[in-house]
């Protein structure tokens, strides 16, 4: 009956350790999966971005082909965008000229009024 006893306490005690191990297991499974889970959200996010900056390149892009347009139809009248006109000298004075230009960045700039 000892014998039985003691096999049984040692085999208990095999359980115990494997519960403890896939206790640790599960633990550590479910870091990873919020982990894993937290990363997608980052990705699904930079995609979201990433479609958004698609939406604003093909807006730039038709405005560009707008402006291009209107100095076909009307050479040495229509000179182009003031923002793309006015470059600063150096880099640092970039924030001045969005400042003063304002909403005006995007005007197109004409020879006349009777052009505009």
């Amino acid at each position: 009956m000892d014998e039985l006893e003691t096999l049984l306490a040692k085999k208990l005690h095999e359980e115990r350790g494997n519960l403890l191990k896939l206790e640790r297991d599960v633990k550590e499974a479910e870091e990873r999966i919020n982990k894993a889970t937290k990363e997608m959200e980052e990705v699904v996010k930079q995609i979201s971005e990433a479609h958004g900056d698609t939406a604003e390149n093909e807006r730039t892009r038709r405005q560009h082909e707008a402006i291009e347009s209107l100095k076909r139809v009307f050479p040495n009248k229509v000179l182009g965008r003031l923002v793309d006109l006015c470059s600063p000298s150096n880099k640092k004075y970039q924030i001045a000229l969005t400042k003063v230009l304002g909403k005006n960045m995007i005007a197109i700039v004409c020879d006349t009024d009777d052009t505009g």
